[in-house]
C-alpha cells in the first residue's frame, strides 16, 4: 500500500481568541506552506522520518500525537507497520495552523486505514488538536483544510466567502516565537481578575469580525472598512496584553513602508503580523514579506 497526503497552513483575519467563547472568524488558505505525508507499509514496525522545518521537533510530536491520535480510537497500542516520511514547511509556533494541519494529515492516514470514516475528518482532526492547545475551536482545521476563505460562525456553522476582490495581504515575521497555549491561558486570566472587562474585548473582536466579512463581499470598495475593522482586531490583541514592544516596532516599521493596516495573526505575542497594502510593496522589503495571495 503506498498513500499520500497533505494539509496547508492557514492565517486568520480576525477573530481570534474569542472564537473560543462563541465568536465568529474568518479563516484563509495559505497553500504556499503544507505538511506533506508519505506512507509505504512493509512488513516491519513503522518507522517515521521527517524533512523541513524543525525536524528534530517534529519527531518529539509526531510520536505524541499518534499515541493520542490512537487512544481517541480506542486502537492505543496498535502495531503499525511500515514507513512514514513527513514533508513539513510550516513554521512551528507561528500561528500559520502547523498543528492543524499535522492533525489533519494524520487523520486522513487513520481514513485510508480504515479507522476513522471520511466524513469525520474535521471533527476528529480538531478533537485531536485539544492535545497542542488544552481545546482547540475548529477554526484552524477549517483552514488548512479549505481552498477558500471560511467564515466561521462558532459551533460547526461555517460558510466558504467566494470573494468579488483579493486584498493585497502580506505576512511579515515578527522574530518571536508564539505559544498559543500560554497566550490562551493570558486571555482566560485576565477574564477571571474582570469578567465584563473581557468580554468586551471579545464583543469588540467579534464586531471586527463582522466589519471584515462584509468588506471582503463589497469588494474593492471595502478596503477602507476592512482595514478598520483589522485595527479593531489588533486592539484587541493590545488590551489582552498580547503585543510585546518589539512587536509594535515591527507593526509601526510595517506601516512607515506603505500598510494600510497591520495585525497579528494567531495567539499573539509573537508569531506573524498581518498587513494589508493598496499597492503591492516594491523594493527590499517585498523580500521580508510572504505573499498571499
Amino acid at each position: 500500500m503506498e498513500y499520500s497526503t497533505s494539509a496547508h497552513a492557514k492565517f486568520i483575519l480576525t477573530g481570534e481568541h474569542s472564537v473560543l467563547r462563541g465568536g465568529g472568524a474568518l479563516v484563509f488558505p495559505l497553500n504556499s506552506k503544507q505538511v506533506k505525508l508519505n506512507y509505504t507499509s512493509t512488513p516491519d514496525l513503522l518507522t517515521v522520518s521527517f524533512s523541513g522545518e524543525s525536524e528534530e521537533s517534529m519527531s518529539i510530536i509526531f510520536w505524541g500525537l499518534l499515541d493520542s491520535a490512537l487512544t481517541l480510537i480506542g486502537r492505543y497500542g496498535e502495531v503499525i507497520k511500515g514507513k512514514i516520511y513527513i514533508e513539513n514547511s510550516i513554521p512551528l509556533g507561528m500561528g500559520l495552523g502547523f498543528s492543524a494541519a499535522i492533525c489533519v494529515v494524520l487523520t486522513k492516514f487513520f481514513i485510508s486505514l480504515g479507522w476513522i470514516e471520511e466524513g469525520n475528518l474535521v471533527a476528529f482532526a480538531t478533537k485531536l488538536e485539544d492535545y497542542f492547545h488544552g481545546k482547540s475551536s475548529g477554526i484552524d482545521v477549517l483552514g488548512v483544510t479549505s481552498d477558500e476563505c471560511v467564515f466561521f460562525s462558532g459551533g460547526s456553522a461555517k460558510k466558504n466567502l467566494v470573494l468579488p476582490w483579493r486584498p493585497k495581504f502580506y505576512l511579515m515575521y515578527t522574530g518571536h516565537v508564539s505559544v498559543t497555549a500560554k497566550c490562551i491561558k493570558k486571555v482566560q486570566n485576565l477574564a477571571l481578575s474582570d469578567q465584563c472587562y473581557a468580554t468586551d474585548i471579545d464583543n469588540e473582536m467579534s464586531k471586527s469580525v463582522l466589519l471584515a466579512k462584509e468588506a471582503l463581499e463589497l469588494g474593492e470598495e471595502g478596503f477602507e472598512q476592512l482595514c478598520a475593522s483589522m485595527e479593531a482586531a489588533q486592539l484587541c490583541f493590545e488590551k489582552w496584553g498580547l503585543v510585546p514592544p518589539a512587536v509594535s516596532d515591527k507593526i509601526a516599521f510595517m506601516k512607515q513602508n506603505g500598510a494600510a493596516a497591520v495585525k497579528l495573526t494567531g495567539a499573539g505575542d509573537g508569531g506573524y503580523l498581518l498587513g494589508i497594502w493598496r499597492q503591492s510593496p516594491v523594493g527590499s522589503l517585498k523580500d521580508i514579506l510572504l505573499e498571499l495571495n
